[in-house]
């Protein structure tokens, strides 16, 4: 998937979430880049004031995606070959 957001001077950006019926991983780049994730966990949030575009996060327990979106960046969506786990001893 591909996105972009076109939109007039003084908006700074929008955070899109995606939520997905499957446990599959997913990855956002910019241009040729992946954008690392920040940490996995619930406890993380996406701030519009901090983030710049590409800032991501996915939470696997609840199979959803968020990424932040500023005018004239575009990000795809590609999904990963991989599963994201999370284990506590």
């Amino acid at each position: 998937m591909r996105f972009k957001l076109t939109s007039d001077v003084g908006t700074k950006g929008i955070i899109v979430k995606i939520p997905y019926p499957n446990a599959g991983s997913y990855s956002v780049r910019k241009g040729n880049d992946i954008v690392m994730p920040l940490n996995w966990g619930e406890e993380v949030k996406l701030d519009n004031a901090a983030n710049v575009c590409g800032t991501n996060r996915y939470i696997g327990v609840q199979n959803f995606l968020e990424f932040y979106l500023t005018p004239g960046c575009t990000l795809n969506i590609i999904p990963r070959d991989a599963i994201l786990v999370s284990v506590r001893l």
